[in-house]
């Protein structure tokens, strides 16, 4: 038993160790938790403090927005009180507005009773256009057949009036052709000198008859005798000579006469000339230079009135005159240097009778009534 009890002691010793260890353990726990406790308590009163020196700067500035605010406030007060009255100026203002806009409306709406009016009045005058136009239109369609119509009668009584002129004037000139006088003249020459030897001098003689029914008034003759190259039976120039002669006519009272129908032919006789320089320019010599010789050729007109109604009658004529050179004395035929013989011609400064001389119509110039 003894031994026992002195287990027991041993266990109950081992077992108040065990406690004792354990129960420093725990001490040592406690302890190191009540110092992570005391960091941690350190450590949260710094961060609070930290948070608290945070909230002071904040609560600064809380205090300077709320006197900010506080003046804001009082700036607002003031705008509010410059708003109001800004609003009470906008009020009358937009009374005012709304007194003009219903006076304006009142006067739209006049207006639009105005327009409403006239729009009536402008469709009025519209419809009225419209009834007038198409009445004018038809009025014109009627005009336009009427105006046809016309013209055609316009054309009718033209075409009738222009036939019955057209008759009227075939009648006149059928008239006018049977009765009007009708001049003839047959020419002779009547003898040939040359003055002071160079200058030649024609007499021609003009039997003028009126083989008309009716009176040739103030009945005027004119001829004139140019110069024309030996041997040649032709004038190429006489038709342009008698143009400038006969186409113009002047007709004189001091040298014309009235020539009534009649069998009898009324004679007068002409005195026409060619000039020295004129035969000059056209007479050719023969080799010696001991002869010349010329040829020459006349035109002329009989220019008169009809009585009645004092138209213009004409009758020319014209003729190359034949003379006896191209002949010596013995018969033989005279020879130019350029080979010519001057047949038909005459001699310069040879005086030539009635009996040596003929005429012979020109071909190329005009020898008819007109």
């Amino acid at each position: 038993m003894g031994e026992a009890s002195n287990g027991d002691s041993t266990a109950k010793q081992g077992v108040a160790s065990e406690l004792s260890r354990e129960f420093k353990w725990v001490e040592i726990a406690q302890i190191a938790s009540n110092v992570v406790l005391a960091i941690v308590g350190i450590i949260a009163l710094c961060i609070y403090n930290g948070q608290l020196s945070v909230m002071k700067g904040q609560l600064k500035q809380m205090q300077s927005s709320g006197q900010q605010t506080d003046q804001t406030i009082v700036l607002l007060r003031q705008q509010a009180t410059d708003t109001h009255a800004l609003a009470e100026a906008a009020k009358a203002q937009a009374d005012q507005a709304k007194a003009q806009t219903d006076k304006m409306a009142e006067s739209l709406s006049k207006s639009d009773e105005l327009i409403r009016e006239a729009s009536a009045q402008a469709k009025a005058a519209q419809d009225s256009v419209k009834l007038a136009t198409e009445e004018s239109a038809r009025s014109g369609i009627r005009t336009e057949k009427q105006l046809n119509i016309l013209q055609d009668q316009v054309v009718a009584s033209r075409d009738q009036a222009n036939a019955a002129l057209n008759s009227a004037l075939a009648i006149q000139k059928q008239t006018e052709i049977s009765e009007r006088p009708w001049i003839s003249v047959e020419a002779t020459a009547e003898r040939l000198i040359f003055v002071n030897g160079r200058q030649a001098a024609l007499v021609l003689k003009l039997s003028i008859k009126n083989v008309g029914k009716s009176v040739a008034k103030n009945v005027q003759a004119d001829a004139k005798m140019f110069a024309a190259p030996p041997g040649l039976p032709i004038a190429v120039e006489s038709p342009t000579k008698q143009r400038e002669l006969c186409d113009h006519p002047k007709l004189s009272q001091m040298f014309s006469t009235d020539l009534f129908p009649s069998g009898h032919p009324v004679e007068r006789e002409l005195d026409i000339s060619v000039l020295p320089s004129d035969i000059a320019a056209q007479s050719s010599s023969t080799a010696d230079k001991s002869h010349s010789f010329v040829g020459f050729y006349v035109v002329g007109c009989l220019t008169y009135l009809f009585s009645f109604d004092n138209k213009v009658g004409q009758t020319r004529f014209a003729y190359h005159v034949i003379g006896p050179a191209g002949f010596t004395s013995g018969g033989q035929p005279v020879n130019l240097p350029n080979g010519t013989i001057p047949m038909m011609s005459f001699e310069v400064g040879v005086d030539v009778p009635k009996d040596k001389i003929s005429l012979m119509q020109e071909a190329l110039a005009s020898n008819d009534a007109r």
